[in-house]
């Protein structure tokens, strides 16, 4: 059954324990954790500003697992000059990144990392960018070999479809690398998700769905993408890993955040998602327990 969970960029100014609040109060099974890295102070709940034993036990004591560790980690740098551009440039930072985000996530008990591909630079072509990323991928995988950590590639950039995705993931070969497929960025691609899903299969660890209302984002079914038609092809798949809501205020200014929904609170968000896809989805969606109320949190 798929298992519902939500983004941390839906509370970017809440520490962590309120996190773990937020997932209690609207019966999430789990949360996919934003992070910057150690030295990053963009959001108050970063799971790497605090004790990996402390975030670990906050999130149990909540009842919601930590999904994922979600990165800005990418593998397009580019080496310039040729050869020489190894030496002189630091082409590996991403590399060391996720590596530490790998290390993270073992330290509190997350299955996945999540990282990108990303965007092929200009001048460079694509099949270029795409042997840099599987270089440095490998390299990330093989660092997660010593862990019970996997890396979910997500699309976007130059490897916005299933398929482009699905070939990165076959051409770096491991076990370890599968992905995190956001339904938005395809259906924006022009690929369906019932294509998308079928074109991942058993690759396919971890699914990322959002809405918008024009140019602002809302709760799921409540916009203009289409979020029905692609939970029911996940249903109908067989899918039984996450599905996580991602509400985008993280990205927003905060006057626009209010004017995003009604009331615009990242916990009212969520839990007219969660119900959208619980309704689409009975009975194939586990859903813990009815939410509570939420009129009270507002984050």
């Amino acid at each position: 059954m798929i298992k519902l969970g939500f983004s941390s960029v839906a509370c970017p100014g809440i520490p962590l324990r309120d996190v773990a609040s937020l997932a209690e109060l609207v019966s999430a099974q789990g949360v996919e954790l934003r992070t910057f890295g150690s030295s990053s102070r963009l959001f108050a709940c970063d799971p790497a500003l605090s004790d990996p034993a402390k975030v670990a036990r906050r999130f149990s004591d909540a009842g919601a697992r930590i999904i994922c560790i979600a990165t800005s980690c990418r593998f397009d740098e580019p080496v310039t000059p040729p050869v020489i551009g190894r030496l002189i440039r630091d082409v590996e930072r991403s590399v060391r990144e996720a590596k530490f985000a790998i290390d993270l996530a073992s330290a509190v008990g997350a299955p996945f990392v999540r990282v990108f591909g990303f965007e092929a630079a200009e001048g460079a072509g694509l099949e270029s960018t795409t042997r840099l990323v599987v270089e440095r991928l490998v390299k990330v995988c093989d660092h997660a070999r010593h862990s019970k950590v996997r890396i979910a590639l997500e699309n976007g950039g130059s490897y916005p479809t299933a398929t482009q995705v699905a070939e990165v993931i076959d051409r770096v070969g491991s076990p370890l690398l599968g992905a995190e497929y956001n339904i938005a960025v395809a259906h924006q691609a022009g690929e369906s998700a019932a294509n998308g899903f079928n074109v991942l299969g058993d690759r396919l660890w971890c699914v990322k769905i959002k809405d918008f209302r024009g140019a602002l984002p809302c709760a799921v079914g409540q916009g203009d993408f289409p979020c029905r038609e692609a939970v029911t092809a996940l249903n109908e798949s067989g899918y039984d890993g996450w599905l996580i809501y991602e509400y985008d205020r993280a990205w927003l200014g905060e006057d626009t955040a209010n004017a995003a929904g009604d009331p615009g609170d990242a916990a009212s968000m969520i839990r007219d998602s969660f119900a959208a896809i619980a309704r689409w989805s009975e009975p194939f969606v586990s859903v813990r327990r009815a939410p509570r109320a939420v009129s009270a949190f507002s984050v």
